[in-house]
């Protein structure tokens, strides 16, 4: 605001804008300083084609009320495209993208519908509005904020291509549909060439349910200055809770898929995250978030399958995590204690040279009470976990347990304990295999109980690492391990997940019954010898069968 002038009772406001428009503001009345000659005449109307009186319509700031015809009219506009948006109590927003020549005139019709709960947009004609692959964002941002006027309603985007220049904003209470990954598909338009965004938006929102559409990132078709660091994002959620996203594909975006900052009681399942050049699922000061049975893949790029800085009670469970970099990254480095995170039958990889599958590293940042059920850590080419303290005052890991994993073929060891490991205390592991790996199997101070530890290349144990009570070291006999997978063969009985079936065969691993005898066993299938199985499968439903009774 750079100035006002009061002559009476009327207030006249004077503002210049970032782009350096000029507008004046008085009662009732609103329009822009000349900068060009175009003009915008147009008429609103009902879907039955009858003017409508007294809408407000925007147009670069400016607004103006229509007659008693629905007429409207904007003059001194630059030449270029204009976005006019129509306003009227009980209507979904009108909403045109209209050009403007130089020196020129453009008019326009706008019709406006009778607002509803469930607002369709189509590209076919069929919705109440139509999207004609140039910035398609518009249409669908209208009918958020038509809903978004209500108190909330549903978004159904049929079957079809959008094209998108600039952000979808999503708001309270809505649901956002299309009719699913294969058949609703938003891209991002060919170089938009922006910087520093996300496609969507979540800002303070809540009661949110997004699902059933692919969004397009288009980065090989982009110019953007910085690479990752351009920090392009599919979804960017801040400050908001009660989000839930269900059967979204994410692709080819230069930054981060899912960001979730100061978040919590969010939800991302049944979703993917294809070539993302930083992280899938990134999630900074957030509290119960839940990513469930989720699939993050890039080959070349990606910085972690999820990355976790600084939170706490966030469950990521049943996803399988495939990048150029980690799998699980928890690495806090703010001072704000990161844990008690759970992490539940994950496959994960670890695919650079300094990337292990889960790396812990407390960067002058206390980690604490974080739990790893049921992991799958497969050919990591660094260790398949890591954890790691700086020197730096604060950095701290402690109370970090490891249940009936299994860790396989890494390169390095399957479980390391580096840096500052005086503030690394109380490590557990139990229940796991840990075999094949290319240096020791466990190295660093960890309690372990009950698990088995076989075949290491430097040794099974090492830098203070000792067999605890129930190790054991013995070939564990999965039934295919370079296909991946890791259950235990079982004259019994052996659950094939190709097959999808229960096959027998002719051994039976040393693993069955070898677990902890206080852990629970009552989800294993029976003949299930009353005691739970060492790794991944143990206490499941797909828990090799025992020859015990």
């Amino acid at each position: 605001m750079h100035g006002s002038v009061k002559f009476g009772a009327l207030l006249t406001v004077i503002l210049i804008t970032a782009t350096g428009l000029l507008y004046y503001f008085s009662p009732g009345r609103m329009e822009a300083a000349v900068e060009g000659k175009g003009v915008i005449t147009g008429v609103v109307k009902d879907e039955n084609g009858a003017p409508l009186r007294g809408v407000n319509v925007v147009c670069e700031g400016s607004s103006v009320t229509t007659n008693d015809k629905g007429e409207f009219s904007f003059e001194g506009l630059r030449e270029g495209r204009h976005l006019i948006k129509a306003y009227k109590q009980g209507y979904m927003i009108g909403v045109k993208d209209v050009e403007v020549e130089k020196d020129g005139k453009a008019s326009v019709e706008i019709f406006m519908k009778r607002v509803k709960r469930r607002i369709v947009v189509a590209t076919d004609g069929t919705g109440d509005y139509n999207c004609d692959g140039v910035n398609d964002e518009y249409e669908i941002n209208a009918a958020i904020e038509s809903l978004s006027r209500i108190g909330g309603g549903t978004v159904h985007l049929k079957e079809g291509n959008y094209i998108i220049d600039g952000s979808v904003v999503l708001a309270h209470n809505i649901i956002f549909e299309g009719e699913g990954q294969d058949r609703t598909y938003i891209k991002l338009k060919d170089w938009n060439n922006r910087e520093y965004w996300g496609l969507f938006v979540l800002d303070r929102v809540s009661n949110v349910t997004v699902k059933d559409f692919t969004l397009d990132g288009n980065k090989h078709r982009q110019r953007v200055s910085k690479g990752i660091d351009s920090d392009i994002d599919g979804f960017r959620t801040s400050w908001s809770h009660d989000i839930v996203i269900q059967r979204v594909k994410l692709m080819n975006l230069w930054t981060d898929g899912f960001q979730f900052v100061h978040s919590d009681d969010c939800v991302v399942e049944d979703s993917s995250v294809i070539q993302a050049g930083h992280d899938g699922f990134m999630l900074i000061y957030c509290e119960k978030i839940k990513v469930i049975n989720s699939y993050v893949h890039a080959s070349g790029t990606g910085n972690a399958g999820i990355r976790l800085y600084e939170c706490s009670f966030c469950l990521v469970e049943r996803n399988y995590f495939n990048v150029y970099g980690f799998g699980i990254l928890i690495n806090p480095q703010g001072g704000v204690p990161c844990g008690n995170n759970v992490y539940k039958y994950n496959i994960m990889y670890g695919n650079y040279r300094d990337t292990p599958a889960i790396a812990i590293y407390a960067r002058g940042t206390p980690i604490e009470n974080e739990l790893f059920i049921g992991n799958i850590i497969v050919r990591s080419v660094y260790h398949g976990v890591r954890l790691w303290a700086t020197e730096e005052g604060g950095s701290s890991i402690k109370n970090v347990t490891f249940i009936n994993n299994v860790i396989y073929g890494a390169k390095g060891s399957g479980i390391i304990l580096e840096g500052k490991t005086k503030s690394i205390t109380n490590i557990l592991v139990k229940n796991c295999i840990i075999a094949n790996n290319g240096e020791y199997g466990i190295y660093g101070k960890v309690t372990s109980i009950y698990n088995n530890v076989w075949n290491n290349g430097k040794g099974n144990y090492g830098g203070g690492a000792k067999p605890g009570v129930g190790d054991i070291s013995v070939d564990p006999l999965f039934a295919d391990p370079t296909r991946g997978d890791f259950h235990l063969k079982s004259e019994a009985g052996r659950w094939d997940p190709n097959q999808k079936r229960w096959v027998k065969d002719s051994v039976t691993s040393p693993c069955i019954d070898a677990g902890d005898p206080s852990s629970d066993f009552s989800k294993e299938p029976e003949p299930n010898g009353g005691r739970i199985n060492m790794g991944a499968y143990g206490n499941t439903g797909e828990a090799s069968k025992s020859l015990k009774e």
